[in-house]
């Protein structure tokens, strides 16, 4: 009986190891095949339930999306459009399981590494299409490209002089290439700190490496103290950077410039990276005064007369008129034109703010509960970085792989992957304020899996997976 457990496990050991790669080919290229890569990712999740025999999350945090998922059903039931209501519960439930199901595969900084570099390539094409896409709709492309079918097509869509690509609106596409940025800027982050390291122990034997097998120890040639970074990383993170500029969106400039401010605060002892940022920094200045941002103006006066305030105060009314339950998911474009506040806005689908979102459809009640289980997850997983012991991995496959940590000596290294990721979700969370994009399945999936990865590092014991007979 001992014999049969070793294959068993070695099938159970392949099976998440093919799972892993299913699950990085399917967010990589999830803008481009999107329905196709929904079904990779709900092919992962059928085969992980297989796999995994305990649930990945902790009792708390189970039961409280469980009872979450009760208010939003029964919210549902008491919605003034069940119908709609149905569709848009379709936002939250699914993921709610994506999110307790992933946390066992995606526990691996290795792997969270491999995946972060996946989504930061992916994303070069789309920032080159962006760029094309703003030329033209800005007027920029020579004529000999004026009667291209594509450039027609570009001129033609809607949200004049801003690029989205392949998403449905500019916002979409620049809370896309802001989770690709901070994921970008915490792989740099991680780099620098592992040069940083290995300098400090070069340092320990006079500045250069030692050969053990040479007789009298005899000395190598000094290598730099920070290692080179691979110029695509550089460009592919900072390309992001243009791609945001092009779709015209303030919120993705305000998110990207405090997204740069973050990665200066994880690699502050370099002179480079801080002088590239402060460019990137003045160069979007420079850009947006003399361009504007999708040929809208930005000022006080601008700011002043957006149409989010007057939609603020619809959402706080109908949060006042039905507190407890909300007028159900999707009700919001139902009220809004019995309160219009401008002829020029004579539709509007959500209130512009991810918690008055949830406040006026849901209910009050929803709204505290997911933003303090979201908040404590987060919170959870930035202690258990900071305090777990050196070199240690939440996941033990990492031992296979040395590279995965930082250095020899700490963990510098998973830090910074860990704060790449949370940059990356902090970037949705900085959308949420004046935006909901969690309608695009595709922002919602990647959102939901940054999740998962900064609770995976509260893991503390191994959860044992197991082949049903």
């Amino acid at each position: 009986m001992k014999g049969l457990t070793k294959p068993k496990r070695g099938q159970q050991e392949l099976g998440l190891t093919r799972c892993r790669g299913l699950l990085r080919l399917s967010l990589a290229t999830l803008p481009y095949g999107f329905y196709l890569n929904l079904l990779g990712i709900l092919t992962v999740l059928g085969l992980l339930r297989r796999q995994v025999r305990y649930p990945c999350l902790d009792p708390l945090t189970r039961f409280s999306l469980i009872g979450i998922s009760g208010v939003m059903i029964l919210s549902t039931l008491t919605a003034i459009d069940r119908g709609e209501a149905v569709l848009q519960l379709s936002h939250f439930l699914p993921f709610f399981w994506l999110f307790a199901t992933l946390p066992i595969l995606v526990r691996s900084p290795f792997y969270q590494a491999q995946l972060a570099h996946d989504l930061v390539l992916a994303s070069v094409p789309i920032n080159v299409v962006a760029i094309a896409e703003y030329a033209a709709k800005n007027n920029m492309l020579p004529p000999m490209f004026s009667q291209l079918g594509i450039v027609q097509a570009w001129q033609s869509a809607p949200h004049i002089g801003r690029a989205m690509v392949m998403f449905d609106h500019p916002n979409t596409l620049a809370n896309y290439l802001a989770i690709c940025l901070g994921l970008g800027l915490g792989l740099i982050a991680r780099e620098m700190g592992r040069g940083m390291t290995r300098g400090m122990t070069r340092g320990m034997t006079g500045g250069s490496q030692v050969d053990l097998s040479q007789p009298e120890g005899r000395s190598l040639q000094p290598t730099p103290i920070v290692p080179p970074i691979s110029l695509w990383l550089w460009g592919a993170t900072f390309l992001n950077l243009v791609g945001i500029f092009c779709s015209g969106s303030r919120n993705g400039i305000l998110v990207a410039v405090a997204q740069l401010l973050g990665l200066a605060m994880m690699v502050k002892w370099n002179r480079i990276v801080l002088l590239i940022g402060g460019v990137s920094v003045v160069s979007l200045s420079l850009a947006i005064f003399s361009l504007g941002l999708g040929q809208r103006a930005i000022g006080i006066a601008q700011v002043m007369d957006d149409p989010r305030v007057g939609v603020w105060k619809i959402a706080l009314d109908l949060m006042g008129e039905r507190p407890w339950l909300g007028w159900g998911p999707g009700s919001f474009k139902f009220l809004y034109p019995a309160r219009l506040i401008d002829p020029d806005y004579l539709t509007i689908f959500h209130p512009h703010n991810l918690w008055f979102m949830l406040g006026a459809e849901y209910g009050i009640p929803i709204m505290v509960a997911l933003s303090t289980v979201i908040g404590f997850i987060c919170y959870r997983g930035t202690r258990a970085v900071w305090e777990r012991s050196p070199c240690s991995s939440p996941d033990p496959a990492d031992a296979q792989h040395p590279e995965a940590t930082g250095s020899p000596v700490g963990d510098r290294g998973d830090r910074s992957i860990f704060s790449g990721y949370a940059l990356a979700f902090g970037g949705s969370i900085g959308f949420s304020l004046l935006d909901v994009t969690l309608y695009d399945a595709r922002i919602n999936v990647l959102n939901w899996v940054l999740l998962s990865i900064l609770y995976s590092w509260t893991l503390k014991s191994p959860i044992q997976p197991t082949v049903k007979p």
